[in-house]
């Protein structure tokens, strides 16, 4: 179907689909950006969980520490932020807790914003092209004095070839 498709005439006979181009490169970027960084993150916060209470229960606090500190899952920033004031009240570690969890909820949606405004604004961009063309097929076909189909197909191919 694309086969004998012109690219290179398309994206210089219509700015739009230079347009979609750019914001399909900036949002496959943000995208891999995203899955490189959950791939990073990832682990098993169970086995985690189990073992550093584990440590915690034996005494060994430093090792727990240790072990947080060396998870990659968000999870184990929080758990060492815990940890390290265990020294302070009750409500001073749920309060160091909620301010640990706010910051790594900030690493995980970091450019999530970029990417869902992508994710709204290509319908609009994609109307754009569409209203785009039809204005141009019917200046077309204005400029020759026919309305057939077949003038139109023409002339853009007649156009995509002389452009180059």
């Amino acid at each position: 179907m694309f086969a004998n498709f012109d690219w290179i005439g398309a994206m210089r006979s219509s700015p739009v689909m230079v347009i979609i181009l750019m914001c399909s490169v900036v949002t496959l970027g943000f995208a891999f950006e995203r899955l490189l960084y959950f791939w990073k993150r990832r682990g098993n916060p169970e086995a985690f969980y189990k073992a550093t209470c584990d440590k915690v229960r034996n005494g060994r606090v430093q090792d727990a520490l240790n072990e947080c500190l060396g998870n990659p899952h968000p999870l184990g920033a929080v758990a060492a932020e815990v940890l390290k004031n265990a020294h302070m009240t009750h409500d001073a570690i749920e309060e160091k807790m909620h301010i640990a969890l706010s910051e790594q909820r900030l690493h995980l949606e970091r450019n999530l914003g970029v990417i869902g405004t992508m994710g709204n604004t290509a319908p609009l961009i994609g109307l754009l092209g569409t209203v785009w063309g039809i204005m141009r097929a019917f200046h077309d076909m204005a400029s020759t004095g026919s309305a057939g189909p077949s003038v139109v197909a023409a002339l853009h191919a007649a156009n995509g070839r002389n452009r180059r």
